[in-house]
C-alpha cells in the first residue's frame, strides 16, 4: 500500500512540475491577477527585463495598467484559440483575448478597443532560473493594438 502511494505521489509530482503545466499555471494566474487588480502579483509575473514595443518596462507597466484597469468594478478576461511555441528557455503563447466588465468612465471604450482586435495577442514567457515554476513574462504584444509610445 505504501509503495502504491509513493508511485501515485511521484506521478502527480512529475506531472505537476512539467514545464507545460507550469506555463499554463503561470499564464492563467497572471490573467487572474489582472482581473483581481492584484498589482503586486502582476508585477511578480513580469521579468526584470520586461520590455515591449510601446516602451514599457517592468517598473512602468504596472502603474499604467493600474490606471487603465481601475475603471472596472468587475473584469473578466477570456481567451481562446491558444497556440504555444516552445524554444529552449522561452515559450510564446498566442491567443485571442476579450474583455468583459463594468464600471464608470472608460470601461466601454477599453473593452471595445480590446475586443475589436482581429489579431491574437502574444505572450512571451522566459525561464528565469532552474526551478520548474520560475517563468516570467518577457513581453506582450498585439499588432493591431495601438497605444502611444510611453515617454520616460
Amino acid at each position: 500500500m505504501v509503495v502504491f502511494a509513493v508511485i501515485i505521489s511521484t506521478i502527480f509530482l512529475v506531472r505537476h512540475w512539467q514545464p507545460a503545466r507550469q506555463i499554463e499555471l503561470r499564464h492563467r494566474n497572471f490573467l487572474l491577477a489582472l482581473e483581481d487588480h492584484n498589482w503586486n502579483r502582476v508585477k511578480s509575473y513580469l521579468a526584470s527585463d520586461y520590455t515591449d514595443r510601446f516602451g514599457y518596462s517592468r517598473e512602468t507597466l504596472v502603474p499604467d495598467l493600474r490606471q487603465v484597469l481601475r475603471q472596472f468594478f468587475a473584469l473578466t478576461i477570456r481567451t481562446q484559440g491558444r497556440q504555444t511555441e516552445w524554444s529552449v528557455d522561452e515559450v510564446k503563447i498566442t491567443e485571442f483575448v476579450t474583455l468583459q466588465g463594468n464600471g464608470p468612465g472608460l470601461t466601454d471604450f477599453i473593452t471595445n478597443e480590446v475586443n475589436r482586435l482581429t489579431d491574437p495577442w502574444s505572450f512571451t514567457w522566459k525561464k528565469a532560473s532552474v526551478w520548474p515554476w520560475d517563468w516570467r513574462l518577457a513581453t506582450v504584444d498585439n499588432p493591431g493594438f495601438r497605444v502611444p509610445e510611453r515617454r520616460p
